[in-house]
């Protein structure tokens, strides 16, 4: 079977994907908020003392550095995804350019699911954190959009995985 038949590597011929997932863009704010603070720092420096011309080196380098921040930031979260199959919660998480780490939970070792939604920010933008419990550990995904829509759908598709194993025997 040809890769372009998988949507990911590793997948196995009778695997259907049910959902993929992305942490809440909200992840995003703290590095756009952080570039935006230094741009105003460099601009504010260079409307002050605008004869200095070191000033413009070391703005044209703060510039450099916010985007390659923002870059960053986007690349992680672009890139962090959980992947939800018939057999499996598949979790990728890109910890910078070069380095990814993954975890897969098969759908039978999952114990019970739980959901934490807290804070003003989570309250209001409907983000929050899933914990998949299993006799290995847990699996934590935090900052999920439509956390309590996700944490439904991901009962029923464990509920489903199990009927499919135990012919109809629910077992959660």
């Amino acid at each position: 079977m040809l890769m372009a038949d998988k949507d990911f590597t590793g997948q196995a011929d009778d695997e259907v994907v049910k959902m993929v997932l992305h942490r809440h863009w909200s992840v995003l704010l703290k590095p756009l908020f952080l570039s935006l603070v230094i741009n105003i720092g460099v601009i504010t420096l260079l409307c002050l003392w605008p004869k200095y011309q070191w000033l413009w080196y070391v703005a044209v380098i703060a510039v450099v550095l916010v985007i390659w921040n923002v870059f960053h930031a986007w690349i992680r979260w672009y890139y962090s995804v959980y992947v939800v199959t018939n057999r499996r919660i598949k979790q990728q998480i890109q910890r910078s350019l070069f380095r990814k780490t993954s975890t897969d939970v098969y759908l039978d070792k999952v114990q019970t699911i739980s959901y934490n939604i807290s804070g003003l920010r989570g309250s209001l933008s409907g983000y929050g954190t899933l914990v998949l419990h299993t006799i290995a550990g847990d699996m934590v995904m935090t900052k999920i959009a439509n956390c309590e829509e996700v944490y439904s759908r991901l009962l029923e598709i464990v509920r489903q995985s199990r009927g499919n194993v135990e012919q109809g025997n629910d077992n959660e």
